[in-house]
């Protein structure tokens, strides 16, 4: 090989030209783009999992709260201590549920104690049902054969979460005074 040709051929490899860079740069573009759509997405299926946790503990804790207010209920001119107490009284803790943001901000400071962190998750509420073991209304009256007894518990909420799509958990459970 000539002296002249090595200085070609060896010039010829030295460099890249623009058209293997700019494919290099398509390449490289590309690559970087799936990348940071592959984050966007898991960073947006992990908040929309962090809200579903936070939602399944908020009914839970709203569970707790009514097992407790049965578990300590008092007689009072609702269910008077001549009537049998449960489920009155479940029906009764249900009845004053705060199902609004604005009626939970407006009880005092130890009812809320009660029950923290409600109301957390944007446009979220609550709905507790009381059910008989067939699905229908819990009912209370004064023969205790005329009580629901065992109660079905389901406490539901819904958010607007991640794309403003409407978001559900519910949490079932039997409550009994037995």
């Amino acid at each position: 090989m000539s002296m002249k040709a090595k200085k070609q051929f060896t010039g010829a490899c030295a460099g890249l030209s623009f058209i293997e860079v700019m494919v290099a740069v398509a390449i490289l573009a590309v690559t970087v783009a799936v990348t940071a759509q592959g984050f966007i997405q898991s960073y947006a299926s992990i908040r929309l999992q962090e809200e579903r946790t936070r939602a399944l503990n908020d009914c839970r804790a709203i569970l707790s709260a009514l097992r407790q207010a049965v578990l300590n209920a008092e007689p009072d001119e609702t269910c008077p201590a001549d009537d049998p107490q449960f489920p009155c009284v479940a029906i009764r803790w249900r009845d004053a549920f705060p199902t609004t943001l604005e009626a939970y901000a407006a009880l005092p400071q130890a009812d809320r104690a009660l029950i923290p962190g409600l109301y957390t998750l944007p446009g979220q509420t609550y709905q507790i049902d009381l059910l008989d073991e067939a699905g229908a209304p819990a009912q209370t009256s004064a023969a205790p054969a005329g009580n629901t007894n065992p109660v079905i518990v389901a406490v539901t909420t819904r958010w607007t979460g991640p794309g403003g799509i409407t978001y559900a958990v519910q949490v079932r459970s039997a409550v009994t005074d037995r």
